[in-house]
């Protein structure tokens, strides 16, 4: 039988109490003789920290884009350099911030995300045709639309609109939990994710961009 690591994820919003609940439940963990790996998100690693300074300086705020991105290296860093080789070592990796659970293999993990990639690759894609998008892109399991008012001009909505948040919250109606980085939708499913899973996220998505748009359809209708 392949070794098996444990992959335990505390999941909560911000300032819930994820870390201060992670460091009791290692120390039990360990006193029932399992060797726990405590890491947080973004963070966990010299790359890691960098990108969490970065994303947390206030006098020297990114972009939303760059932000996602910084978001996605320091995970993809993470995985590489400590889940993974935990996971493989029959270690327990807790992780008090990423909204994953995971009982695999790094192994099996990383030919989860080869067989799926492409898949998920091309739903995203067909999302790029819709008129409140106006960009579209992924790698691997990870990916972002970018909403806007004209995609072929690249010109952003108004943010008094807040059309980011208003398609988060009907795909949550519809069960689906997205995170708006204003205008830019991130994806970032848990990496055991099933196919037809991802065609159920990208269904309600394109739900959701259809109800928005026509909201917005509506709002200029009654200004007009």
């Amino acid at each position: 039988m392949s070794p098996r690591g444990l992959f335990i994820v505390l999941e909560g919003p911000e300032g819930s109490g994820k870390s201060t609940l992670a460091k009791p439940l290692a120390d039990r963990m360990r006193a029932a003789g399992t060797d726990p790996v405590l890491v947080r998100e973004p963070g966990g690693t010299r790359a890691g920290e960098i990108a969490r300074q970065a994303v947390l300086d206030p006098e020297h705020p990114v972009s939303p884009v760059a932000e996602l991105f910084l978001y996605l290296a320091a995970r993809a860093e993470l995985v590489a350099t400590v889940i993974g080789p935990a996971l493989k070592a029959e270690l327990a990796a807790l992780d008090p911030g990423l909204a994953v659970q995971l009982k695999r293999t790094a192994g099996q993990i990383e030919d989860l995300v080869a067989k799926l990639a492409e898949k998920f690759a091309r739903r995203l894609e067909e999302l790029a045709s819709h008129p409140l998008v106006g960009d579209a892109r992924s790698v691997g399991l990870l990916g972002a639309i970018e909403l806007m008012a004209d995609g072929r001009e690249r010109v952003p909505f108004a943010p008094e609109l807040k059309v980011g948040a208003r398609v988060v919250q009907r795909a949550l109606e519809q069960g689906v939990i997205l995170r708006p980085l204003v205008d830019t939708i991130s994806f970032c499913p848990p990496l055991i994710i099933r196919p037809a899973e991802i065609d159920f996220l990208f269904d309600v998505v394109g739900r959701a961009l259809d109800q928005v748009a026509a909201d917005l359809a509506g709002q200029a209708r009654a200004v007009a």
